[in-house]
């Protein structure tokens, strides 16, 4: 018996498979968001500080350019006479560039690394030799460095240089030998800093949205495949539980046609032995006891043609010679011929345009027992006069069809759940075929039986 194509809880596994696949897709998909948010700020903040570290650069620049001499001048001077005071016009420069631009702070320190002049001036005296800006322009080097920080950094700790770019150049006597001292500019970025946040969370807005609405739709598609799947394992376990059924039934039948076999040789062709045998037996007595034993043996020569008729008719309807000798169409051609004779109140309309080579060789037989089956169960019923036997194939398929007509006088047409309609059913799709029964536009039913080429 075939056991069944799929385990039982099957649907359960499945479930908790789509389950698991959803959850690992959902993880998926938001470290995908993450990832990605992450690059972009990454990417944002590299970009700030280049551009601000190169345009505090330029400016810084600028600014030292136009009064390089002059601040040159009162480092050398001021080396000798501690009381020098800083230029008056140029501080004045100073102050007005951290007013009207984003300039916060204008440092300049000397050799020792004391701050001189501040635009706060509470900065001024400090000693700050241990700054890694103001040594590296000391000893000839230019330094520029942002300090960035925004919204997402609330683990660092707040300094009062956040979003800063510090630059520092070395003030040179006519722009060559050693640093007399030390040229810094502070430069305010926070607006620029909060122009990145706001994109930061755009895009991670956006990337959300995007990979959620990705995600709904693969659980759409998921959701999807999760619901053809299960239908086809329910069609699964149903034509499993179909062909455990059929397979028990066709074993039934095979059964019931052997002990059909079995009784037809005992009660028919045995007995017909069994009497032909007791005539040879009378004969060989009559020979040795001296009288004529030739009309004894004449009259079992009609015993012996009916035994010959009995076996050929047994044989027949197992397997017809002809269908191997000349092929489906002849052999279904002489059934309905045969038909006919038996019960000749039932005519027979054959139509078989189908080619013999278009039909397998493996299916053959099939398709004959399925015809003889569909027959059998319409002989003897009185409703029925009339029976269309057609047999039709194309490129894709092969369609057996035989049909009864109900003459509608209270008679009923052929039993669908006879023996033999049942025979052809399961015949017909433990072969790979497709069964069905359709009423027809006489009243009667169609039986008809498709086969995929």
């Amino acid at each position: 018996m075939t056991g069944p194509l799929l385990p039982s809880g099957s649907h359960a596994s499945s479930v908790r498979v789509f389950r698991s696949f959803n959850l690992i897709s959902f993880i998926t998909i938001a470290l995908a968001g993450i990832i990605l948010a992450l690059c972009f700020r990454y990417v944002s903040i590299e970009s700030i500080t280049r551009q601000s570290e190169a345009s505090n650069l330029v400016v810084a620049q600028a600014s030292r350019h136009a009064a390089h001499e002059d601040i040159a001048g009162f480092l050398a001077r001021q080396e000798s006479d501690p009381a020098e005071v800083f230029p008056p016009a140029i501080a004045a420069a100073f102050y007005d560039l951290v007013k009207d631009t984003k300039v916060r702070k204008v440092k300049i320190y000397d050799r020792y690394g004391n701050v001189v002049f501040s635009t706060q001036g509470s900065e001024i005296g400090r000693h700050q030799s241990a700054n890694a800006g103001v040594v590296a322009a000391l000893e000839g080097g230019v330094t520029s460095k942002l300090i960035y920080r925004d919204a997402f950094n609330f683990l660092d700790g707040i300094t009062a240089e956040d979003n800063f770019v510090q630059t520092y150049l070395p003030v040179q006597v006519e722009h060559q030998g050693k640093a007399v001292g030390v040229f810094e500019i502070y430069t305010d970025v926070s607006a620029m800093v909060a122009l990145s946040v706001n994109a930061q969370i755009i895009v991670a807005l956006t990337s959300i949205l995007v990979m959620l609405m990705l995600y709904i739709l693969l659980l759409a598609i998921v959701r999807r495949i999760q619901r053809i799947i299960v239908v086809q394992q329910d069609a699964l376990e149903e034509r499993s539980e179909l062909l455990a059924a059929l397979s028990t039934r066709m074993l039934n039948v095979h059964e019931s046609e052997n002990q059909r076999l079995a009784a037809e040789l005992h009660e028919r062709v045995a007995q017909t032995i069994a009497a032909v045998k007791m005539g040879v037996e009378g004969a060989i007595q009559n020979i040795r006891n001296g009288r004529d034993s030739l009309p004894m043996m004449e009259t079992m020569v009609p015993f012996l043609q009916a035994a010959t008729q009995e076996v050929r008719l047994i044989a027949l309807g197992l397997c017809p010679p002809s269908l191997h000798e000349l092929g489906l169409i002849p052999t279904l051609q002489w059934r309905s011929r045969d038909y006919m004779e038996k019960h000749p109140e039932i005519s027979v309309d054959v139509e078989l345009s189908a080619a013999e080579e278009n039909i397998p060789e493996v299916l053959r037989a099939i398709i004959y027992r399925v015809a003889d089956d569909a027959l059998g169960a319409l002989a003897g019923n009185p409703a029925i006069d009339r029976v269309t036997l057609s047999l039709h194939s194309d490129a894709r398929r092969i369609v057996l069809a035989i049909g009864d007509d109900a003459r509608g006088d209270g008679g009923t047409t052929a039993d669908v759940k006879s023996p033999s309609y049942l025979g052809a059913r399961e015949r017909t799709l433990l072969s790979g075929g497709k069964f069905s029964l359709l009423h027809n536009a006489w009243g009667g039913i169609t039986m008809q039986a498709v086969w995929l080429r």
